[in-house]
């Protein structure tokens, strides 16, 4: 083999060559086209749960705890308590902490957990949110070796988004993230409160800008083009 696509550029290191040709290619975004629209009972669903709110913080993804979804939760009861609960936090997915989830959300008014739902649902509401979270650990081994392909939706969306500084991030999106360094309690508290705080101007740019990125570098067409110039070099 003479030359390799990988994931990220800690997988050059476990196949043991020091010269190695590879490519890095974290992810292409595809979006879809044919979304699915008659969602009207799902629609009617959230509403009586009053979801589609002002200002909503929202997590979309795995459940299991490896993905530092506990500590979210337990940062954003935190942060909550000392806002007059003047902003919700909306999780969706399914995993080993939904049980333990709903919960805690049943204790907490302005949690909302609710379980995979269609794609053109997710999206309405990764678009509205106030800000969108990735709080996985970076101290975590399996970071080095995959990329949260959740993270091109998110930036896709439109609005800006939270990500823990994982070591599979190419550094070309760090510009376009809110990058913390760790997903402790005390940092997510501090991060929720930092964003609450943010000028709505600065939220929307950081987050229109992501949406270009995605569009201009990792869309299906222009990851192709990486592809393909790197297999005729």
């Amino acid at each position: 083999v003479s030359k390799w696509i990988l994931l990220s550029k800690y997988m050059a290191n476990t196949i043991g060559s020091h010269d190695l040709n590879y490519l890095t290619m974290e992810s292409i975004f595809m979006p879809q086209h044919n979304q699915e629209k008659n969602c009207t009972d799902q629609i009617l669903s959230i509403n009586t749960r009053n979801l589609l709110l002002t200002k909503y913080f929202m997590y979309a993804g795995n459940l299991d705890t490896r993905y530092g979804i506990k500590n979210l939760v337990d940062a954003f009861i935190l942060f909550s308590s000392k806002n007059n609960n003047e902003i919700s936090l909306i999780i969706v997915g399914s995993g080993s902490e939904y049980e333990t989830l709903l919960e805690i959300a049943s204790l907490n008014m302005n949690i909302f957990i609710l379980p995979p739902i269609n794609r053109f649902l997710i999206n309405m509401y990764l678009s509205k949110a106030f800000a969108l979270i990735l709080p996985t650990s970076p101290q975590e081994e399996f970071t080095r070796y995959f990329f949260p392909s959740k993270l091109l939706e998110y930036m896709a969306s439109g609005s800006i988004t939270i990500s823990t500084n994982l070591p599979c991030l190419p550094c070309e999106y760090h510009e376009h993230l809110y990058l913390i360094d760790d997903n402790e309690i005390e940092t997510l508290k501090l991060t929720f409160k930092k964003l609450f705080t943010m000028s709505k101007v600065k939220r929307e740019k950081i987050g229109l800008q992501a949406k270009k990125f995605i569009y201009e570098k990792k869309y299906c067409s222009a990851q192709s083009v990486r592809l393909n110039n790197f297999i005729c070099s």
